[in-house]
C-alpha cells in the first residue's frame, strides 16, 4: 500500500470518527416542547380524574416516533412519583390536550404543578427533555 494511500485512509477514519462524535455529542433531540410550561385546561381536578393540559408538541423526524415520559405531581409539601408512560408523535408541531395523567385517589388537597422527563431516543444518543405544567388545584 502506498503512503498516498495509507494516509487518505487513516484521514477517513479519523474523520469519520470526528463526524459521528460531533453528531453524536450535539445531535439535537427530534422532541422538543412549544409552549411551556403546559396550561392546564382544568384548574380543579379531583383525585381519581386526569388533568388536562394543553400542549403544544413537536417532532423534527420524517417518521412518527415513541418517545417515554417520567412524571412527577408537585406540592410545596410532597412529590408524588406518577407511573412513565410510552407517547407515540407522527412527524410536525401538532397542538392537543393531553389527558395521560390521572391524580392518584388519596392525594391530598392543595395546589400542584406537573414535572416531567421525556426520553427522546435519538440516533446515538438519548436526549432528556424537560417539560412542567401550570399549577392546578386539587380539591376533596
Amino acid at each position: 500500500m502506498s503512503a498516498a494511500l495509507r494516509y487518505l485512509n487513516s484521514f477517513s477514519l479519523v474523520g469519520s470518527i470526528l463526524f459521528f462524535g460531533y453528531f453524536g455529542f450535539f445531535e439535537p433531540p427530534f422532541l422538543s416542547y412549544e409552549n411551556l410550561p403546559f396550561r392546564p385546561i382544568t384548574p380543579k381536578v379531583k383525585p381519581g380524574d386526569p388533568v388536562l393540559l394543553a400542549v403544544r408538541r413537536c417532532n423534527n423526524d420524517s417518521q412518527t416516533r415513541l418517545y417515554g415520559t417520567a412524571r412527577a405531581l408537585v406540592s410545596n409539601r410532597t412529590q408524588v412519583i406518577l407511573p412513565a408512560q410510552q407517547v407515540s408523535i407522527p412527524p410536525g408541531c401538532h397542538d392537543g390536550i393531553s389527558s395521560l395523567t390521572v391524580i392518584p385517589l388519596g392525594t391530598p388537597p392543595g395546589i400542584y404543578h406537573l414535572e416531567g422527563l421525556a426520553e427522546a431516543q435519538g440516533t446515538l444518543r438519548t436526549s432528556l427533555v424537560k417539560w412542567s405544567s401550570g399549577e392546578f388545584e386539587v380539591s376533596p
